[in-house]
């Protein structure tokens, strides 16, 4: 048995893939609240949690790493550029948050 893409599913594909390019960047961070109202927590409390963070943060940066190796090592030319691009985009952002955590556990241990 062969399996076909509908006329209908394309279209919806193209709604889709049109809505992903049209949205826009959110830098919404659930955190901010807690740091909003720092008052509720303790310094020590809070630099805990946060280093707690730091930590589960760098394991998935260096799973992430892991994982852009393997898939590289794994996948066709044509897709590495696509594969390499979305990987760095992620990589980026990791990397950016546990820098952002590193001075905020220091300006908070202060």
């Amino acid at each position: 048995m062969v399996y076909s893409i509908t006329e209908a599913g394309e279209k919806y594909f193209r709604e889709l893939f049109d809505s992903l390019l049209e949205q826009a960047f959110e830098s919404e961070f659930a955190l901010d609240g807690v740091l909003y109202f720092r008052d509720k927590i303790s310094n020590e409390e809070l630099v805990n949690v946060l280093k707690s963070k730091r930590q589960q943060l760098a394991k998935k940066l260096e799973a992430t790493e892991k994982n852009k190796t393997n898939t590289l090592n794994n996948i066709n030319e044509l897709g590495r550029l696509s594969a390499t691009l979305i990987f760095d985009h992620h990589l980026l952002h990791l990397e950016a948050e546990l820098e952002w955590l590193a001075r905020t556990i220091e300006g908070l241990s202060e």
